[in-house]
């Protein structure tokens, strides 16, 4: 811009027609890119949101396939006359065979359901349970403790604990006095590994009472939980005061809420290329429009300077302002009034010095017609 400025020395009006429109088109270039930005932003965020749409739904699904898959286990189990016999046994070290059988029933269960897990029979009547392949006694307070946790109302219960899921059944399933108890213990790095491959890896998991029953490492802010608790279904996108968007869905089959997050920065990782091209070709079209500019300043002003050297030719180095031309011009203007004036005044007395030239014979035959006209 230095340059064009330097080589073109004649006039104001010059460097204000380039310096506004060089102003205008960069604002419509710089405007107009933004207005590309923002919707390509906006249609990639959707896109992301879509994507993190049908990641949670992907999640809400494994995780209540497996599930159902342990109660329907548990519930069968329940339900056949091995397991009705084994409840009225008070098994001893002696009992081996009964123990391992029940332990290949709890595999069986474990291949059915939820991999990774821990799984447990407790017999409330008879004080036992088997954990992890062995036969343990249940002392009074383990034992009061099962039954504060039965209040005969439900049968399924989730107690979240210290790096794992608790799932607690009651057994048998179809019948009023529960005599069993079915547990699975889930460790949360499987829960984890629903989401291990995503970019932003957070998951949380929430009762319909609002209970938070997993997290791997971040949970949401409490306005933002109330906010989804109060929503219809909970079931949508929100966004909490960082501006990190919430993907949520609650399941059909146990009301629970699962909840993905979508960064800000997962969708501007995506468009660095486009929001660096734009700047480029931004930059592009910028410069061509200031040769475009410099050239339409060019010839906006060539007919004024032109006009300016002939009314009235400039030093070196001197500008001609337009202000100044004008004044010229009015200038030249009342001079060629004043001096026709004073030919309209001078009339007689050149008709008189014609007439006494032609008398005294200074004006040749030739030039005659000539002077008449």
């Amino acid at each position: 811009m230095k340059f064009f400025l330097s080589y073109h020395q004649t006039s104001n009006l010059f460097y204000k027609i380039f310096i506004w429109v060089s102003l205008i088109g960069s604002a419509l270039i710089i405007g107009f890119s933004g207005v590309i930005y923002h919707r390509t932003y906006q249609n990639i965020q959707e896109t992301f949101l879509q994507s993190q749409h049908n990641l949670v739904n992907q999640v809400k699904e494994n995780l209540d396939q497996k599930i159902q898959m342990v109660e329907y286990a548990f519930s069968t189990y329940s339900s056949t006359q091995s397991f009705s016999d084994t409840m009225e046994q008070p098994f001893s070290v002696t009992n081996y065979r009964q123990v391992r059988e029940i332990n290949s029933q709890l595999a069986y269960i474990g291949v059915m359901g939820i991999e990774n897990a821990s799984y447990q029979l407790v017999n409330l009547n008879q004080h036992w349970k088997i954990e992890e392949g062995s036969l343990k006694q249940i002392d009074d307070t383990e034992f009061a403790a099962f039954q504060a946790l039965i209040d005969n109302q439900r049968y399924l219960y989730w107690l979240p604990e210290d790096g794992y899921l608790k799932m607690v059944m009651t057994l048998p399933v179809f019948r009023q006095e529960t005599t069993a108890l079915g547990i699975a213990e889930i460790q949360d790095h499987t829960i984890a590994q629903l989401v291990v491959d995503h970019d932003d890896s957070f998951l949380n998991i929430f009762h319909a009472d609002g209970q938070l029953l997993f997290d791997n490492g971040e949970v949401i802010d409490s306005d933002l939980h109330e906010t989804m608790i109060a929503a219809a279904h909970g079931d949508g996108i929100f966004t909490d005061k960082e501006n990190n968007k919430y993907v949520v869905t609650q399941s059909d089959y146990n009301q629970w809420y699962h909840v993905i997050r979508l960064a800000p920065a997962s969708v501007s990782q995506a468009i660095r290329e486009l929001r660096s091209g734009l700047i480029v070709i931004g930059s592009l079209l910028i410069f061509l429009f200031l040769l475009v500019s410099y050239r339409i300043a060019i010839v906006a002003t060539s007919p004024i300077n032109r006009i300016g050297e002939l009314l009235k030719p400039k030093k070196q180095g001197q500008k001609l302002e337009v202000n100044q031309l004008i004044s010229d011009i009015d200038q030249v203007l009342h001079q060629n009034h004043d001096l026709a004036v004073k030919v309209e005044h001078q009339k007689p007395e050149l008709e008189s010095l014609f007439l006494l030239n032609l008398f005294r014979g200074c004006i040749s035959e030739a030039d005659i017609h000539l002077k008449l006209s």
